[in-house]
């Protein structure tokens, strides 16, 4: 099986998932679209180029000449695949032409939709309460969110015939486009990962550390907000990450007792399965709908919200035999779910379920 992978590589999944493909000795090449190379990611299980676009120069000739190595590389390695995985939409090449090519060779293949590429404000909020101190923010990051881009990037897909493979997305993908999906984690690098528990014999200040790489999204100021005001009580400090190399991003989550990921969203992101694997105890808001849904019955991560933030983070703070214990819960529970191999075994499974449909559709 030859898998190309397409799209952008947010929080490193298309990598993860290269890499753990290759481990099971799957071949997988990438083909990133990354608008900037984002020093938080790991791009290195993907060794072709950036073939992002860039500005839109049409009369120079150093955009077309890029636009032709594209065009040539996109070609080349979408025939030598069986199987092409998408990350979100994307525009690789001008005129549409990735979208013609993917159609006119009939290539099978599965779309991973990741939350804000399809997201749809008024939905969410029917949801998830606390979307809404978001959404309404003139600075919240992802401004782009609606029904009309939703639906035609679904659409997209489906008319390829495409098989969905989500997670937290779920609630947000069109069941009348897409009635066969197929539910993956997102991979992370746990076996990289050496765990570094928080003592249970803690000296100094509890350090709390969040990754406020979008602030409005993730809310990061109600984060703020609790510690200042636990600050009173509590010899406390809070980290917060951003404008970071990934080492020193892992390295600041490694030296920390607690790691706050969002309380926005209502699902954990992959800079909590990152925590996670490095042993520490996750506080999040998770929504209803996935909770009761999609998230296994083991989660260890402590659910809270705008609303009781304050609390969840006290009882962590006066107890390090519990923030101890969490740290070991969570590493179990990315070994379990989002090692990038287990991850990969469950991918293998789908594409050879939607190579099979392909060819109980095609005549014989």
């Amino acid at each position: 099986m030859k898998v190309l992978t397409l799209g952008a590589n947010n929080a490193s999944t298309q990598n993860n998932t290269i890499k753990g493909l290759r481990a099971l000795g799957i071949q997988a090449k990438g083909l990133c679209f990354d608008s900037h190379a984002s020093m938080y990611n790991d791009y290195s299980g993907i060794a072709l180029p950036n073939l992002s676009p860039g500005p839109n120069r049409s009369l120079g000739i150093s955009w077309w000449k890029r636009k032709l190595v594209s065009s040539f590389l996109f070609l080349r390695h979408l025939l030598w695949a069986d199987i092409v995985h998408c990350y979100s939409d994307f525009k690789a090449l001008p005129f549409r032409l990735d979208q013609l090519l993917l159609k006119a060779l009939r290539k099978p293949g599965v779309i991973e939709f990741q939350g804000s590429d399809i997201r749809i404000p008024s939905v969410e909020t029917a949801t998830n309460p606390y979307f809404r101190l978001a959404c309404l923010d003139p600075q919240y990051e992802y401004p782009f969110e609606g029904p009309a881009v939703s639906l035609k990037r679904q659409r997209k897909f489906a008319s390829l015939g495409f098989r969905p493979v989500v997670s937290g997305a779920l609630p947000l993908l069109d069941r009348g486009l897409f009635p066969e999906f197929s539910i993956v984690f997102h991979p992370s690098l746990v076996r990289d990962a050496v765990p570094a528990f928080p003592s249970t014999e803690k000296t100094g200040p509890v350090i709390i550390a969040h990754a406020a790489s979008a602030p409005v999204a993730k809310g990061t100021k109600y984060i703020v907000r609790a510690v200042e005001n636990l600050k009173k009580k509590y010899a406390i400090e809070l980290v917060l990450i951003r404008n970071m190399p990934l080492s020193l991003a892992l390295k600041t989550i490694e030296d920390c007792d607690i790691y706050v990921d969002q309380m926005i969203w209502g699902g954990y992101a992959v800079t909590a399965q990152q925590a996670m694997a490095l042993g520490k105890p996750v506080v999040c808001y998770l929504k209803p709908v996935l909770s009761e849904n999609l998230y296994p019955d083991d989660i260890p991560i402590v659910n809270a919200s705008v609303d009781n933030l304050e609390d969840k983070l006290a009882e962590l703070i006066r107890n390090p035999r519990l923030r101890h214990d969490l740290g070991k819960r969570s590493r179990r529970y990315v070994e379990k779910y989002h090692d990038h191999i287990q991850v990969a075994r469950k991918l293998v499974e789908v594409y050879t379920s939607v190579l099979n449909s392909g060819k109980r559709r095609t005549p014989s």
